[in-house]
């Protein structure tokens, strides 16, 4: 059982802090832990559905006409929950990027990635990553336009990232 203690520091303002006995903690690192299968939410399983048909398929309220990304139950606008479901062109520009540097992929001798947040031509903007680019990291901009790439990994998992247009 975890036990709370109180410390003061040089304030004199009094700060709560929790003990962890170690036999909790060794405890825990000798359990297997087991791989659990992602399951979607309500909301987003026409999107996930329009991925494997190779749609981009987003929410549009009825109410207010707001696009948005990502799918949930209700507008982030103007929290109705009554929404349309639009196939969306998946054009786009680049509004922001960043290149990840990430030592794993080094590792695994796999180039680094580029993650975009692209803005849609019908409005929303949706992250992904940006492939079609080879090595040639240089050429990344922002406002360049890009399009959606679907990619499917097995029968119930399709994909997209952005590609330059």
């Amino acid at each position: 059982m975890p036990r709370y203690h109180t410390k003061s520091d040089m304030f004199g303002t009094s700060k709560y802090y929790r003990e962890l006995s170690i036999e909790m903690a060794s405890d825990r690192r000798n359990q297997e832990f087991q791989e659990v299968p992602l399951q979607p939410t309500i909301a987003a399983t026409p999107f996930l559905d329009g991925l494997k048909r190779r749609e981009l398929i987003l929410p549009r309220c009825a109410l207010c006409a707001e696009l948005h990304y990502y799918p949930q139950a209700t507008c982030p606008r103007c929290f109705s929950s009554e929404l349309d479901w639009v196939v969306c062109s998946g054009r786009g520009r680049i509004y922001s990027f960043v290149i990840d540097y990430n030592p794993r992929l080094v590792v695994q001798d796999q180039p680094p990635r580029v993650i975009a947040i692209v803005e849609l031509q019908e409005g929303p903007r949706i992250m992904g990553n940006l492939s079609g680019i080879a090595n040639d990291r240089s050429k990344v901009r922002v406002d360049m336009l890009v399009r959606i790439v679907f990619e499917k990994l097995d029968d119930e998992t399709t994909i997209f990232t952005f590609a330059p247009a």
